[in-house]
């Protein structure tokens, strides 16, 4: 899956291989940006546990589970790269993507993963003659990859300079010693 800015449509535009099916692109808007955003955190305090550890502690774990995600992620990025190079040549474009406007977001905690799913407006019918929402794409996501989500989310809001209200102090990497360090 990959997450795109189009300034031409002021979307960010998901791409995502389908099982079965053509691969599938995604226009989300900032307002379904922001919603998916807000859901995906309001369910990350339950998915990690976090019920479980003193309130104080809560921007601590997070920000250990999420600077561990994104090394995971470093670590897999690694891993297909290394895999996609051999095999580059047996891959081929398997036709064209399928369009949809987001329009509805449905999430769900189930087995321990996060499951969130987008219905959606067939593009560019849908501009021209009236359409039925349709379920589009549902992704189960473990912790780690809510948190790889929400940063990638997040990043490429910052790069379409849409200002989203969401200010997470864990996820910003922790750039100053710690505080017994720096008295002496």
């Amino acid at each position: 899956m990959t997450v795109n800015f189009s300034p031409l449509e002021d979307r960010l535009i998901i791409r995502a291989p389908r099982l079965n099916t053509s691969a599938l692109t995604l226009l989300l808007t900032r307002r379904m940006t922001m919603l998916v955003l807000k859901q995906l955190l309001d369910r990350l305090a339950g998915l990690s546990d976090l019920g479980k550890t003193p309130g104080e502690y809560w921007q601590d774990v997070l920000q250990m589970t999420h600077q561990q995600a994104m090394l995971n992620k470093q670590r897999s990025d690694k891993e297909r790269l290394k895999n996609t190079a051999s095999s580059a040549a047996d891959t081929g474009e398997a036709g064209e993507a399928e369009l949809y406007l987001a329009t509805e977001l449905t999430v769900q905690v189930k087995d321990k993963q996060l499951v969130i799913a987008f219905k959606g407006l067939p593009m560019p019918d849908a501009m021209l003659q009236g359409r039925q929402h349709t379920p589009v794409m549902a992704m189960p996501l473990q912790v780690d990859n809510v948190h790889q989500l929400i940063e990638l989310l997040i990043n490429r809001a910052v790069e379409a300079e849409w200002h989203l209200p969401v200010e997470l102090p864990w996820m910003k990497p922790d750039t100053e010693p710690p505080a017994e360090i720096r008295s002496n």
